[in-house]
Parts: structure tokens; C-alpha cells; sequence
């Protein structure tokens, strides 16, 4: 029981050290002014670490694809402190106990810190105001984060509009305000502190408002702030808002002016108090309201398997309000999100994808239905909306048990599915058992047509088509060394890869590799062009957001670290091939180097320094340290 129960904890920590947590509540009072001071309920200060309690769940299966799901139930305060002691303390959570002697024990309940927050004062503001406000990057061309659907905005850590570049810097808990250029100019630097983020996350850039997103509390528990800014003035920025809700950053959007922000909220079992709801019912903090949530916005899954809330909240940037919330006792890892909905997919131990839609419109979050399906997602990028319908690729491992006379091994199988799911998650149709002892590596839906590679030893691409969605059938599977992490489409009738390639003999990996396959006829795909990058990797293979593919100025970027110390490729695709169009040698390795364009500038921007080169020739041409 002890390794088990040890496995899946571990198994729950995020590799950037991120615990999910989340909190929510309805607004009935009008609203108010921002208040300089903002009273916060504090979480237990503890060591980072993810927990939940393992429980005998039995599902009815199918032998592959969905799964029957049970309903969502509506819920009181006291229903819900019920179904939380229901969950029994993990071994983390007694050994917690056991080594702070208990003197985190319910340190929230009824204990408030007031933390003062310092506001611009009312004549910068009104200068700000009347300072020259110019279109924002005057016609200027530029590139854009990397995200998955179009119309939905996705936080980075570098951001432009074409005339100012916004940059976040983890280490000094910073955002600085570039003037872009052939001579640079740092114009304002906003600081954070412990108060604001405990660790900074990301932003996004909305219109000429900043949204500056993080945790800011340790341990089990926590809170994710959103800071909002007006930037109409980029050397003056101006503290407007800030929205917080209980629980660690999982993942957040932007549509239009409406910040949806995703939250996992871990409860603490052993700290609950019956009559004191915030000890285990998540929060929310922003202009109109402050406190627990409401009983009628929250849910409870009958897939849940942890103590543990998916909380999401809808936010105006426009006004800091709350606009929606939706909590459900159920836990989170991956996050798909369309304008229309929300899916959110946990995991159980049973191998199985838990999954939830919720709709939303203008802020509002509202749960509309629940299923699962067998197997494990591999990210949002396994995930789909199309026509009403939900499409998701997944990777099935179960456990096999052979006997050699008195010799017992055990050995984990691997198979492979693609089901498509209706508005209310029933399943329509599915494929399955696909490249057996393989896993998915990635996946692109494109209309009708989903391409995936799984990867053992060479890198099947699968196309399967999806026009019929109660008949899916795969129409193409081209074999080639190697695999793709991340597909782009590039253009008509390609279809970028980037990923790594690898021994045909051995599937060890030998570098970064760009593909180039053409997909003009679905049925019948090749890998038109290749280029290899030896003993090269990159955080790109890793984040999708770390590489800048731009189709209509034709340019693929990222940087890389190996054997050649730390750059940053740039190439083009032309005349059938990839050709390189510059190699630029970097300090120091920097895991969050962004690459990004202003006409015909182009821009390195790492947390130490911006580098500018001019795009002719990719010589440089400014350098400015920050």
C-alpha cells in the first residue's frame, strides 16, 4: 500500500513544480470600487506537494473507448463536507502531520492577513491618460504566440504588439516594458513581490490591458492571482485589479475581453471543520465579491477518486467582476478550450480519462456533461471540438501477467484509440487497439482529418478520417525514423513536424529533426522534406508555445542546447526543402527564450537581454541588457 500510495503522489507533481488547485463563487452583491486593501484568507504554509487519497473506485467498462458515465450531482455545503470526509488522510498527508507536529493544522480557519497593496497615484494615471495614445504597433507585422485554436488566446512569457515587447522574468519576479526598435529602450519595469506571486506564471496582453497570472501560496494549498494592468501608457503601467481564487495555477484563456482561469485546489482532510466552509470549499477574491463560493456552483463527480476541486472562473478584463464559476470535486490534468466550451480530462488509477465539458459564453461557466473513456491523454493537443462534436486520441496501458513455470513476469502492454464523443460525451465511434507496444507522441486534428504519431522504435503518422464521426477509419500510417512532438500545419496541403530523430534499430534519439509532410492527398501522406539537427534538443519538443512557426511569413524558430553549446535556429521552407536561415550562438543555456518578430526585425529575448537582428541577413544590430 505504501508503494502505491507513494507512486501516485508522485505521479500527481508537475515537472515545473506547479500543485493544481482551484475555487470559485456567484455574485449577488453590486459592485464596488477596488479597495486599497484586499483581506485574503491564508493558506497552510507547508512544503510543495501534491496529495489525494486513493479509494477502491469499480467502473463499468467497455472492452475500449467510452465508458458509461454517472451524473453529476447538485450539492448543499453539507453534502459536500460529506463527500469530502469520505476521503481518508494519505500516507503524505500523515506523514505531513507527523513531521510539522501538527502546527499547520487548520491555520485556515477564520485566520485573514491583510495585505496592503500600493496603487498609481491619481496624477500619473491622469497623465498616462493624456499622453499621445498611438494604434498599437501602427500597422506594424508581427508574430504571435503559438496556440492551439484560433479565436482563443493562450498565456506566454513573451509578448508583443508590434511596437512594445512585454517580457516576464521568473528568476526577479519582473515584467519589463521594451520599446521594440533598431535601438531598444527599456520604459518601465514592474516588480513583483511575495504578496503579489509566490511564483509567477505567465501573461497575456488584452487590448492595452496586461494580465500578469501566478501562485501565490505554498504547500498543499494555495492561490493563483491574476493581476490586471492598463498599459495605454507603457512607461507608466497602472495597477487596476487583481482576481484571486483558492488553489495552483493548472492552465487559464483568453476569448475576447474574458479571462477563464483553471485552478486545482487540493483539500487537506485531515483540517476540515463541518461548520467552517473554508476549510474545504474553494474561494474567490476580486472587485464584487469575496468569500467561499456558493453550494449551487459546485458539483460532485462520481469519477473522483482525490479531494481535490477543478475550479474555474470567468473574469472581465474590462472590469476585474466575476462574470461565472464552476467548482467540481473531481481533479484535473489536461485542458482543452474552445470559444464555445471547456473540457477538462482528469485521470484514475484505473487507467481511465475522466472528463467534463462545461460551455461558455461572455465569462460564464456553466457544466454541461460528464463521461470517460479508457486510456490516457497525452495533452491538450489530444483534444478536440468539431461540429458538436469531441474527438480524443489516447494511449491504453494495462498490465499482463506471464508465467514461466515457477518464473512470474509483468509487463505493461500499450495500445492506442481514437474516440469521438457527442455534445454529452456518449461515444459515437471509435478506432482502437492501434500500433500495439506504442504511444502517442502527438496529434493534430484538422476538420474531418486527424493525424497522430505514436513512436517506438520509427514514428508511424497515422491520418484517419473523421467525416462519419459514428465510423472513424484510418486512411494513411506513413512509417520513417524518428518522431514528431508537436504538428503545425503549414500552409495548403502540409503539415510541419517537430520532434526528434532516432535509431530505426534502437529508437534512441540522436537530435532535433524538422519534417515536412505533404498531406495534400490524406490517404497517401509523405514526409516530403527532413532536416536533422545532431545531438541538438530543445524546450520546443516540450512547449509548444517555446517555437515560432509562422506560415504566412514562412519562418520556424526555437532554440536549442547540445554539443554546440546554447542557440537559436531560424529556417524557411522553400522550393521543397528547409534552408536555414540563421544559427545564432547564445550565451548561456535559458530554457525560456522566446523568438519573435517586428517587421523586419528580429528579436532573442531571454530574462538577461534582448538581441535585435536585422532580417536580411540576420546580422545584429542591438544588444540591451535588462
Amino acid at each position: 500500500m505504501f508503494e502505491k500510495d507513494y507512486r501516485e503522489k508522485m505521479d500527481e507533481i508537475r515537472a515545473d513544480g506547479y500543485i493544481k488547485q482551484k475555487v470559485l463563487r456567484k455574485i449577488n452583491a453590486p459592485k464596488a470600487k477596488a479597495p486599497s486593501r484586499l483581506v485574503i484568507t491564508r493558506v497552510a504554509t507547508a512544503v510543495v506537494t501534491c496529495f489525494a487519497l486513493v479509494i477502491s473506485v469499480f467502473a463499468l467498462k467497455t472492452e475500449q473507448g467510452a465508458i458509461p458515465a454517472a451524473p453529476v450531482k447538485q450539492v448543499s455545503y453539507g453534502d459536500i463536507y460529506q463527500a469530502v470526509k469520505k476521503f481518508q488522510p494519505s500516507f503524505i498527508d500523515e506523514a505531513y502531520d507527523f513531521l510539522t507536529g501538527g502546527w499547520a493544522k487548520n491555520a485556515t480557519d477564520d485566520a485573514e492577513a491583510e495585505v496592503i497593496y500600493e496603487y498609481v497615484t491619481d496624477d500619473v494615471m491622469l497623465k498616462a491618460e493624456a499622453a499621445d495614445d498611438a494604434d498599437v504597433g501602427n500597422g506594424a507585422e508581427y508574430s504571435e504566440t503559438n496556440t492551439q485554436v484560433e479565436g482563443v488566446a493562450e498565456s506566454d512569457i513573451v509578448i508583443t504588439d508590434g511596437k512594445y515587447i512585454y517580457s516576464l522574468a521568473h528568476n526577479t519576479q519582473k515584467l519589463r516594458i521594451i520599446k521594440a526598435g533598431k535601438k531598444p529602450e527599456l520604459v518601465s519595469t514592474v516588480s513583483f513581490d511575495k504578496s503579489d506571486f509566490y511564483m509567477l506564471d505567465q501573461m497575456y496582453l488584452v487590448g492595452k490591458r496586461i494580465v500578469v497570472m501566478g501562485n501565490n501560496g505554498k504547500g498543499r494549498m494555495g492561490t493563483t492571482t491574476a493581476l490586471i494592468y492598463d498599459v495605454s501608457s507603457p512607461e507608466a503601467p497602472k495597477k487596476l485589479y487583481e482576481c484571486k481564487q483558492s488553489g495552483y495555477y493548472n492552465t487559464s484563456r483568453v476569448i475576447g475581453d474574458k479571462l477563464y482561469l483553471i485552478t486545482d485546489f487540493n483539500i487537506t482532510v485531515n483540517d476540515i471543520v463541518e461548520k467552517t466552509p473554508s476549510t474545504y470549499i474553494p474561494a474567490v477574491c476580486c472587485e464584487d465579491f469575496d468569500g467561499t463560493v456558493e453550494a449551487d456552483t459546485v458539483k460532485i463527480s462520481e469519477n473522483c477518486e482525490h479531494p481535490r476541486y477543478t475550479v474555474i472562473c470567468g473574469f472581465s478584463v474590462e472590469d476585474g467582476s466575476l462574470l461565472g464559476t464552476q467548482s467540481v470535486l473531481g481533479g484535473t490534468q489536461t485542458v482543452y478550450c474552445s470559444t464555445k466550451n471547456i473540457i477538462t480530462a482528469g485521470y484514475t488509477f484505473d487507467d481511465s480519462t475522466p472528463i467534463i465539458r462545461y460551455s461558455i459564453n461572455d465569462g460564464k461557466v456553466e457544466l454541461k456533461a460528464e463521461g470517460k473513456i479508457e486510456g490516457s491523454l497525452l495533452n491538450q493537443f489530444s483534444i478536440d471540438e468539431h461540429k458538436g462534436n469531441f474527438r480524443f486520441v489516447t494511449t491504453l496501458s494495462k498490465g499482463v501477467e506471464t508465467r514461466d513455470g515457477n518464473i512470474v513476469s509483468y509487463q505493461i502492454k500499450q495500445s492506442n484509440s481514437l474516440v469521438v464523443l457527442n455534445s454529452n460525451l456518449e461515444q459515437l465511434g471509435a478506432i482502437e487497439n492501434l500500433a500495439p507496444d506504442e504511444r502517442v507522441y502527438s496529434v493534430r486534428f484538422m476538420g474531418d482529418i486527424a493525424y497522430f504519431v505514436t513512436f517506438r522504435q520509427v514514428d508511424p503518422l497515422f491520418s484517419a478520417d473523421l467525416s462519419d464521426p459514428e465510423n472513424p477509419k484510418i486512411i494513411g500510417a506513413l512509417k520513417i525514423p524518428g518522431f514528431s512532438n508537436y504538428l503545425f500545419p503549414y500552409g495548403e496541403g502540409k503539415l510541419l513536424g517537430l520532434g526528434q530523430d532516432a535509431d530505426e534499430q534502437t529508437g534512441r534519439t540522436k537530435g532535433m529533426k524538422l519534417s515536412m509532410f505533404d498531406i495534400s492527398d490524406p490517404s497517401n501522406v509523405t514526409e516530403g522534406a527532413k532536416t536533422v539537427i545532431e545531438e541538438q534538443y530543445s524546450n520546443a519538443l516540450y512547449d509548444h508555445k517555446a517555437s515560432l512557426v509562422d506560415y504566412k511569413r514562412n519562418l520556424i524558430g526555437f532554440s536549442l542546447w547540445g554539443n554546440y553549446g546554447n542557440e537559436y535556429h531560424i529556417y524557411t521552407f522553400e522550393n521543397g526543402g528547409f534552408k536555414q536561415l540563421a544559427q545564432i550562438k547564445l550565451n548561456a543555456v535559458n530554457s525560456e527564450l522566446r523568438g519573435l518578430y517586428i517587421n523586419n526585425e528580429f528579436y532573442i529575448v531571454s530574462e538577461e537581454y534582448i538581441r535585435v537582428y536585422d532580417m536580411t541577413d540576420y546580422t545584429e544590430i542591438a544588444r540591451l541588457e535588462l
